[in-house]
């Protein structure tokens, strides 16, 4: 491919990002400035698309076209939307994470239908639920679940007549993550909290690649290193392209560094790294919060077809009991701050390697 293009959302602006063929930065425009997180590919063949309007509680979204000028042509609101994250187009309608009142919420586009499913029946931020990915009536969420425990996956049923089900709750191998991209075979999700890129193979439940960024000399990380984390994924036929960001408080995160990593999907290695705080902005990127490709089908934002993969039977992180005590034991221990950690470490020092694996 000669040309790419991709919309990047950071908690500053909005850009469309164009790349050459090997990810040299050709030219950037900015659509808005603001915190921008959830962008979403908009019915008629993808020429338009959804971001939410920043400063809004994710109620309002910003519709606008998808190629150059990027006109905007105006404004949608949605009731009853509170701190949303991620969005996804499908189905005659939008599905956002509803964050704030930890639900995923379905709306069709005439306005005639919402529907909303309540994790764990909680109408408040438990769960902190940031991440959709719709495969015909299937609809795959993510729960971050705020260091109190290692992130989960979700499988909802959503029939357009009576609204969501829930079919399955699944543990992942980390805590604190971001993003959900599912095929027949693989899972791939953002361990932002290790600042990793995490691929799984679903016939065997193993974790297959995990890519930390920024890269480390000698390739390996320290497991305790918080210092970025990585949020935001597109996926095409052959790359993966994530966001990694400096990790930062929230009120800081505007003027953080945001890179883009580039991942060959058939290696599961890192082809480039972009940085995207251009000498002309009058600060540095901020935190990234979504990728979008617009140069070709960006499967990562939903699928029209249901998966063929028996949830049921599949236990992911659970399938090693060892291995998932283990990573449970340092969600708690990591919240028991640095005191706890020292005399956890002296009681149970298997548990805190040097070097992760």
């Amino acid at each position: 491919m000669s040309k790419r293009t991709y919309l990047v959302g950071t908690h500053s602006f909005l850009f469309a990002l164009d790349l050459d063929a090997n990810w040299q930065v050709e030219g950037y425009r900015i659509l808005h400035d603001g915190h921008h997180y959830g962008i979403a590919f908009y019915e008629d063949n993808g020429r338009k698309f959804l971001a939410k309007q920043p400063h809004s509680s994710g109620n309002e979204v910003n519709l606008f076209e998808a190629q150059p000028p990027y006109e905007h042509l105006g404004t949608r609101a949605f009731e009853d939307i509170s701190k949303s994250h991620q969005m996804s187009v499908a189905n005659g309608g939008i599905y956002i994470t509803n964050t704030g009142c930890n639900s995923i919420v379905y709306y069709s586009m005439d306005g005639e239908t919402r529907h909303e499913y309540h994790i764990n029946g909680a109408k408040h931020d438990r769960n902190h639920v940031n991440s959709v990915f719709p495969c015909g009536n299937q609809v795959y969420a993510l729960l971050h679940n705020s260091f109190r425990r290692v992130s989960q996956l979700v499988v909802l049923e959503h029939a357009p007549e009576t609204g969501f089900t829930l079919r399955h709750m699944l543990d992942l191998w980390n805590e604190g993550c971001h993003n959900i991209y599912v095929e027949e075979d693989l899972l791939y999700y953002n361990s932002s909290q290790t600042g990793q890129f995490v691929a799984v193979d679903l016939k065997t439940e193993k974790v297959i690649q995990k890519l930390r960024y920024p890269e480390s000399a000698s390739g390996k990380f320290v497991l305790d290193t918080h210092d970025h984390h990585t949020k935001g994924m597109a996926v095409t036929e052959d790359h993966v392209v994530v966001g990694f960001s400096q990790q930062a408080s929230r009120e800081a995160r505007r003027r953080t560094r945001g890179h883009l990593a580039v991942i060959d999907r058939h290696s599961l290695t890192t082809q480039a790294i972009i940085d995207l705080n251009f000498p002309d902005l009058p600060h540095p990127a901020g935190n990234v919060n979504e990728v979008r490709c617009l140069s070709e089908p960006d499967l990562g934002q939903a699928n029209a077809n249901p998966l063929a993969v028996d949830w049921g039977q599949l236990k992911l992180a659970r399938r090693n009991g060892l291995e998932y005590a283990r990573t449970n034991a340092l969600v708690v221990v990591r919240n028991l701050g640095k005191v706890g950690k020292k005399v956890t470490e002296r009681i149970f020092p298997s548990l805190f390697p040097q070097i992760g694996e």
